[in-house]
């Protein structure tokens, strides 16, 4: 699909079709509900579609089937043209950009774009290098490694008002004597959060699957030390490896997750391969808490079988 040549009297996009094209080539690939849930619900779904499919048909955006095989029965989901790279000035991307995903990318950008949209659309924070600005990288670091202190210290403060034995008391105030040197130096993983009065609060450690790379490749990212190969088994918790009040959100491309029993039918190899890494990590005790505080979003899944009955295909497709 080619992008038009530009008239003597045709419009400019607008502002807020800027705005929608800008956050399309961040995400690579979304669908209009994905990127209404984006804007958090403040713009009505239709405004989102008409503001989508005006953009295709100018060629900014080519408009294609998630599952060409489905042809029009299937949902459409947007992705920048040569003309928006250029318009954005980001002609260098086209390489990247420009081509059509393979089936299994597209499935996981559209998984990232969906817990973007619904996170979003449930007044979340999203940190994600897809999003942010070098300089709201840095506003975001400083942000979690004060929430990380300010954690730290009320376990110390709850432990000494609850009464808790004195060995406990020392390791977590060792703990929060150490924890500087243990905080992560950049922001290198995503994360979930609500922002209260400017501070950083009830942090989500969003992990999605990037079939593309390695697991273990992946896992350097998350916050925390790698755990040394020899470590006394008499200590095995040596160093603040978990950082109280961090919750995870876990998803892959290719487990299977049974609607009406609400759980996972089937683990996926690399989904396994993560619950390992993060074992290696954050120790046992520190995963199972984080395994454990996965309940954000229980039924967004690429795969998903016992569904309800859904509506006709033709219901699901883009508004035109």
């Amino acid at each position: 699909m080619s992008a038009p040549k530009r008239g003597r009297y045709e419009r400019r996009i607008t502002p807020e079709q800027t705005s929608l094209l800008q956050l399309v080539v961040r995400l690579r690939a979304a669908t209009s509900v994905q990127l209404h849930g984006f804007q958090g619900g403040k713009i009505p779904l239709r405004t989102i579609q008409h503001r989508l499919t005006s953009l295709a048909r100018r060629g900014y955006l080519y408009m294609e089937p998630v599952f060409p095989e489905y042809g029009r029965f299937s949902e459409a989901f947007f992705r920048p043209s040569h003309r928006a790279l250029r318009e954005l000035g980001r002609e260098r991307d086209w390489a990247v950009l420009g081509k059509r995903p393979s089936q299994h990318v597209l499935h996981y950008l559209l998984l990232r774009a969906s817990i973007f949209g619904r996170a979003r659309a449930e007044a979340w924070h999203v940190a994600d290098p897809a999003l942010w600005t070098e300089q709201s990288r840095l506003q975001l670091h400083r942000l979690f490694c004060e929430w990380a202190l300010r954690a730290k210290k009320a376990e110390l403060l709850t432990a000494e008002a609850g009464g808790a034995p004195e060995q406990r008391r020392i390791a977590i105030a060792t703990q929060l004597e150490q924890l500087p040197r243990f905080l992560p130096k950049a922001l290198t993983f995503s994360l979930l959060f609500h922002l209260k009065q400017g501070a950083l609060e009830d942090p989500v450690l969003l992990v999605i699957d990037d079939p593309r790379r390695a697991v273990a490749k992946q896992a350097l990212d998350l916050p925390t030390p790698a755990t040394p190969l020899a470590r006394p088994v008499h200590h095995p918790t040596t160093g603040p490896r978990l950082l109280p009040g961090l919750s995870l959100l876990l998803r892959d491309t290719q487990s299977v997750y049974d609607v009406a029993a609400r759980t996972l039918a089937r683990s996926s190899v690399r989904l396994r391969s993560w619950h390992r890494e993060i074992g290696e990590r954050f120790g046992v005790d520190g995963a199972e808490h984080l395994h454990a505080s996965d309940h954000l979003f229980p039924d967004l899944w690429v795969r998903r079988v016992n569904e309800p009955v859904a509506s006709p295909p033709d219901a699901r497709k883009e508004t035109t």
